[in-house]
């Protein structure tokens, strides 16, 4: 076993070629950035752009304005793989390079980890090669030219320690410096690989490693497929003897005994598509010796290979149950957002499937890579549609399809009781126990329910230490992660003044919970003191709407205050730019996204001091003892009158929100995913 400190840990460079990857390119670069760094310092990943014409490089720049190691080096036209390769060894300074495709997906956290030791206990191999393993497709004809490559596999990997030309493909290659720095792939090279291959052998060795894995799509049509085979099959070995003799000119053939072998063992485990794939490379090792001389070296690009691989390929699905959504009519809170924010990213690696309650308007539909679905029925309307959802979550669980749940807890007891009815893994996420409230609310018994069914799970996520020790003191042999909800941090850190701006409220329109009541008496008694507008902003129920109104009426506000509705993408901005300070009121809160999307703009938030704020510092937020009106108002006073507190606070505000960034949250939720699957 190797124990590396961070004086021994050899250096590594990662390097990919790219021309138009841009369905691929961020999911590569994703996996690279989430790989554990045990056994190596990563010096830089560079994306080489050969030529590209469409959004690789605007996507890679950026990734890399994120993370500070990744970089763009862009080629105005495109030269080929070849020459591309030649500018990586003739830049390398690190210890050692490892090249990967832009289209591969890579299994687990280890993978770079697992090449790098392989490279240490094997210091006499110049080259070695990751274990490339086909993705296999649907329908009918993909499955036939998939079989094609499972028997060739089968075959080639027959060969004793894997040591052959025809088991490096390049996909995934890491070389030492030594070796590298003396590589130059000649001009007339047509195709690469046995070149590469050929030098290894002489500088010491070639080794393949099977247990770091990488995937990666063969083609699924008809033209793809002979458009790949094109590349390889039949090609002219003039160069091969020109620089390594005549001997070498047949260093790509398999000895038969392998081949036969191989084909057995592919028809006893696939017999249905065994004969197809057969017949399929024996018609291309016909036709494609027949085919002209090819002058380029730059490929026909196979269009169904680009597709994204999630999360080392492996496609997980995750499904994520959540009542709420972000165009629920009646609520769209901030639960619903972060659901949202975590699953579009987590798409990025995974396949996943929001299940949702359905609701007047709804529809199947995917948004942002994300599959929604309905659950339920719209005509009982959102209290009795949160209780027949609790009935429905266990049936899908029984019926779906999934590596992973996430079950977003859901009023007025939280639990499905999801655990109970599959074997494969649940995560149970707290935005909020909420049948503490609405026991409060409705005076029935829901916190019998809510504590019966938290015993029943395994996993939780949650958003603060609060929450953890809630959980804890139900199911204390749980295993609980804090991962708190993020925001999407705007472009400008410079604090505004907003001098004509107006007091915000920005979430749910729910009277009791958000202490609208409160909220708006209290603006009454500043409002004599000061010319300043209130505006509300936020889905609620038509019941709730309306007595909004009629508090606002009765306070005699009818002039002061604006109940703007819902606000997002645009209209949300510009809501934002005209909020001098924000307010937070709720009676009962988990983790307030307004208050973490209004500091990161520079708002000061006017907040009560309750354990749902409790991850905001002092000092990066004005926190009052909860519904103590004077102290309520002395706060918004303060912020309107000290211009020097209003920026101090301001300022605050906006360093503690940068460690909320959404791509960070995903990144917690992905580490944790990965851990239990």
């Amino acid at each position: 076993m190797n124990n590396f400190t961070d004086k021994n840990r050899p250096s590594l460079q990662i390097a990919i070629p790219a021309y138009n990857e841009e369905r691929t390119i961020e999911n590569v670069l994703a996996r690279i950035l989430a790989q554990n760094r045990n056994s190596f310092a990563l010096d830089k990943i560079v994306v080489y752009s050969d030529g590209s014409t469409d959004r690789t490089p605007d996507i890679v720049n950026r990734v890399s304005r994120a993370h500070k190691e990744v970089s763009l080096l862009e080629k105005r036209e495109r030269r080929g793989k070849a020459n591309i390769l030649n500018e990586i060894f003739a830049d390398l300074e690190s210890e050692f390079l490892i090249v990967l495709d832009a289209d591969i997906g890579i299994k687990g956290e280890d993978f770079l980890d697992t090449m790098v030791k392989n490279a240490i206990a094997n210091p006499e191999k110049a080259m070695l090669a990751a274990h490339q393993i086909p993705l296999r497709p649907k329908n009918f004809v993909a499955r036939m030219l998939y079989a094609s490559y499972a028997m060739w596999d089968s075959i080639r990997f027959g060969v004793p320690g894997k040591d052959h030309v025809q088991n490096y493909y390049g996909a995934a290659t890491l070389y030492r410096k030594s070796f590298a720095k003396t590589l130059r792939i000649p001009a007339e090279a047509i195709e690469e690989r046995v070149y590469q291959y050929l030098m290894a052998k002489k500088a010491g060795g070639f080794k393949y490693i099977d247990d770091a894995v990488i995937y990666y799509w063969p083609p699924i049509t008809w033209h793809d497929f002979i458009a790949h085979a094109n590349r390889t099959f039949g090609t002219e070995q003039i160069l091969i003897k020109k620089h390594f003799g005549e001997e070498a000119s047949n260093v790509h053939i398999i000895p038969v005994r392998y081949k036969i072998t191989g084909i057995l063992k592919y028809f006893i485990r696939d017999p249905i598509y065994a004969p197809f794939a057969l017949a399929l490379n024996f018609m291309l090792s016909r036709l494609t010796l027949r085919k002209p001389e090819r002058k380029t070296a730059l490929w026909e690009i196979s269009e169904s290979t680009k597709i994204p691989i999630k999360a080392g390929s492996t496609n997980k699905k995750i499904i994520i149950s959540s009542y709420d959504n972000i165009k629920n009519p009646a609520y769209g809170g901030g639960g619903a957002h972060a659901v949202h924010e975590v699953a579009k990213r987590l798409a990025r690696n995974f396949e996943v499937r929001v299940l949702y309650g359905n609701h007047r308007g709804a529809t199947d539909e995917v948004r942002e890579g994300v599959a929604y679905k309905r659950i339920g029925f719209s005509i009982f309307g959102p209290k009795l549609g949160q209780l027949l959802y609790h009935f429905f979550i266990p049936i899908r669980a029984m019926t779906e399809d999934f590596d992973l749940w996430i079950e977003s807890f859901t009023p007025p007891f939280s639990s499905s009781f999801t655990p109970l009815f599959t074997r494969r893994p649940v995560i149970g996420l707290v935005h909020m126990l909420a049948a503490k409230d609405m026991q409060r609310k409705y005076r029935i018994s829901f916190r019998i329910i809510e504590n019966l069914g938290l015993k029943f799970y395994k996993y939780f996520i949650v958003l603060t230490g609060n929450n953890m020790e809630e959980v804890k003191s139900k199911n204390k042999f749980a295993e609980v992660r804090i991962i708190p909800n993020g925001v999407n941090l705007p472009q400008s850190e410079e604090v505004k003044n907003r001098k004509d701006g107006h007091i915000s409220f920005m979430s749910r329109i729910e009277i009791d919970q958000k202490g609208l009541d409160f909220l708006i008496g209290s603006f009454a008694e500043i409002s004599r003191k000061v010319n300043i507008r209130l505006a509300i902003a936020g889905y609620g129920s038509k019941k709730n709407i309306a007595e909004l109104g009629r508090i606002i009426k009765n306070n005699g506000l009818k002039d002061k205050v604006d109940v703007v509705g819902y606000v997002e993408g645009r209209k949300k901005d510009e809501f934002l730019e005209k909020t001098k300070i924000g307010v937070v009121t709720s009676r009962f809160e988990t983790f307030s996204l307004a208050a973490l999307e209004m500091m990161s703009r520079g708002i000061p938030v006017v907040a009560f001091d309750i354990p749902g704020t409790e991850w905001i510092p002092e000092g990066a937020a004005v926190k009052i003892k909860a519904f103590d009106k004077k102290m309520f108002a002395d706060g918004i006073m303060k912020l309107l009158l000290d211009d020097d507190y209003y920026r101090k606070i301001s300022q605050s505000a906006i360093a503690e929100a940068k460690k909320y960034d959404w791509d960070k949250i995903a990144d917690m939720y992905k580490d944790f995913i990965w851990k239990i699957i």
